[in-house]
């Protein structure tokens, strides 16, 4: 089983593929240097016999012999491979000698000439030609040449030993410069390797080192395939330093809005217990109901707010604008709807893509809105236009003057202005309607016309 580590697998890889590479190599340099060696060694069989011939063809008489003449040949080494190679050139000749024979025959097939070491047998058969001879004792590479002009068989050979011998040596030359190449090369690969995994490694101190309160981003020098790895990870740190942030401003805002409700409740609950008639006892119920229902819409709000705040997937699907309007009027209560004048204009085909649960509250918050901070039995225009792949959609909505304020600062959490102090409401509304406009990349504007009329537009993608 492979090593799972990334530079251990590197290096096996990387020395395998060259070790393979390097022995299918040299096995391709020892095939061809044998062909090379065999095509020299024939060469010089054949040129031997030549020149064999025309030494013969100067002496008349030896076709008159009756027994072969014997040309001696120096032993040197009665054993090829126990010489050393500092006695392969000697002034008496080479080891190499008494591993070439010679024999000159007649066209009859008498033995007139030849080397002691080839013995009375033809070293081939009388064809010209290369041929192998092999019997008990030797193996003979033979070269036989027919003299048309001497009559005379020529015929020259080599002891196979000496073509063995140096495939021996091309073998053995050839392992050893494989070792000697890979030792070089896996030294090299390691050190190369090391040296490329020590920002890495680095890296993982880093980490390893890293306080669980500590999410700043983490900056080292990693080789380029790695910095993909870093980026995902500061990404990844950072999207956690936002969302405990989330829940910690999450807990502040909550247990900041709940502390007035609660002590409001406290109060009249005192007072219930302290109340000397009903008409005092009334009264504190009727605070505490009140502050109870506040107490709950703050609660949906935050709970709105929560699930926004961790909402990364939306749910897409069409969504119609008159559904989202027919359902947000729904929610209101009969004095709330009749306390109005309703200007509604919404083509039919209207929509847009996107979470329907989420475009719900997006819509009822803005209507709710309008009915709250609208001037009783003024009418509340709600229009939609279609254009450019957007819907837009237009609240409109009459205030009294003194109800201005900073536009910009609507959207921003639990900010409610001092004139709106006298009406019920968290602050919550419009920075839930950003939140979730901001995740469908939509647009919100808010715009106060003259003389008394604020517009909140929203454009949505209808595709996104």
């Amino acid at each position: 089983m492979l090593s799972k580590s990334i530079k251990n697998q590197i290096i096996i890889g990387v020395n395998l593929i060259i070790l393979a590479v390097l022995v299918a190599a040299s096995f391709v340099n020892y095939f061809r240097s044998l062909h090379e060696i065999d095509e020299v060694f024939d060469a010089q069989l054949a040129q031997t016999s030549r020149l064999l011939a025309k030494i013969v063809e100067a002496d008349p008489l030896i076709k008159q012999r009756v027994n072969p003449k014997e040309i001696a040949i120096p032993d040197i080494s009665s054993t090829l491979m126990e010489v050393p190679s500092a006695m392969e050139r000697l002034k008496d000749g080479h080891k190499y000698e008494s591993q070439i024979g010679f024999q000159v025959w007649s066209a009859q097939g008498q033995l007139l000439l030849k080397s002691e070491n080839t013995g009375n047998s033809s070293l081939a058969p009388f064809e010209q030609g290369y041929f192998e001879l092999k019997d008990a004792e030797k193996h003979w590479i033979s070269f036989s040449l027919y003299d048309a002009k001497a009559q005379l068989w020529l015929q020259t050979g080599q002891r196979v030993e000496v073509r063995n011998e140096l495939s021996l040596y091309l073998v053995t030359g050839q392992i050893g410069q494989i070792l000697v190449t890979m030792l070089l090369l896996s030294g090299l690969i390691y050190y190369i390797v090391h040296r490329a995994f020590v920002p890495v490694e680095s890296f993982c101190s880093q980490l390893n080192n890293t306080k669980p309160s500590d999410l700043a981003p983490i900056h080292s020098e990693l080789p380029l395939e790695m910095q993909p790895i870093q980026m995902a990870l500061n990404h990844l740190l950072s999207n956690i330093g936002e969302h405990i942030d989330q829940e910690k401003r999450f807990i502040a805002d909550a247990s900041h809005e709940l502390r007035t409700p609660l002590a409001v409740l406290q109060l009249h609950a005192h007072n219930i217990e302290l109340a000397d008639n009903s008409i005092e006892r009334k009264k504190s119920i009727s605070a505490i109901i009140s502050s109870s229902q506040r107490m709950t819409h703050l609660i949906h709000q935050l709970m709105a707010l929560a699930k926004v705040d961790r909402q990364r997937q939306l749910h897409l699907e069409k969504v119609s604008i008159n559904g989202l309007i027919d359902y947000s009027l729904s929610l209101l209560t009969d004095s709330q709807a009749e306390r109005m004048a309703w200007d509604i204009d919404i083509p039919a085909d209207a929509s847009c893509q996107g979470d329907k649960s989420l475009l719900q509250v997006v819509f009822r918050n803005l209507v709710d809105n309008a009915t709250k901070y609208a001037v009783a039995q003024s009418t509340i225009k709600i229009h939609a236009t279609v254009s450019n792949q957007m819907c837009t959609v237009c609240f409109v909505n009459s205030i009294s003057s003194d109800q201005k304020t900073e536009s910009e600062r609507l959207t921003d959490r639990f900010y409610r202005s001092p004139v709106h102090q006298q009406i019920d409401g968290t602050g919550l509304g419009l920075s839930i309607v950003k939140q979730i406009l901001s995740l469908h990349r939509a647009e919100m504007d808010i715009a106060f016309e003259h003389p008394d009329l604020i517009r909140i537009s929203i454009s949505i993608p209808q595709m996104l």
